[in-house]
């Protein structure tokens, strides 16, 4: 803005007549005033392009500077929060993943086919245990479809 500024009184001076150069003789030369009003005007124009360049990036980088706030907040947020529930957050968070690994799927009974030939069907029955309960004794648990939009089960 300095060069917009020099620029503007410059060319004040020359419209209003007072900036003369007088070189080694009494004659007027305005040369040197036509190529100072040149040199003013390129950095204008270097002074505007710079301008636009920096309206145009000010919007990226607010949205830049939003983006971060907001994916930096909850990590200030927790680091300003005590240290005691900090801690207590991560007790519960490994307690719960060791108890999930702790988990072991049920077991189903195998069925050894060859230890059933030539046995009487009691013996077949007794063999196969849980899994020879007729069907209204077997825990089956029916689970309904919930369409999600109105007509997915016409």
């Amino acid at each position: 803005m300095n060069d917009l500024t020099r620029y503007l009184a410059v060319r004040d001076q020359i419209r209003a007549g007072d900036l003369i150069v007088f070189q080694g003789s009494d004659a007027i030369s305005d040369t040197e005033q036509k190529e100072a009003v040149r040199n003013a005007q390129r950095r204008l124009e270097e002074a505007e392009q710079k301008l636009a360049t920096v309206k145009r990036w000010v919007p990226v980088l607010e949205h830049a500077i939003a983006e971060y706030h907001a994916t930096s907040q909850p990590l200030g947020d927790r680091l300003t929060g005590s240290l005691v529930n900090s801690l207590t957050l991560l007790d519960r968070v490994v307690g719960s993943l060791e108890s999930y690994l702790a988990t072991q799927a049920p077991s189903a009974p195998t069925f050894n086919p060859e230890s059933l030939s030539g046995s009487d069907p009691s013996a077949v029955k007794s063999e196969l245990g849980s899994a020879a309960q007729p069907l209204e004794e077997a825990e089956v648990a029916v689970v309904e479809p919930t369409p999600s939009r109105k007509g997915d089960l016409e």
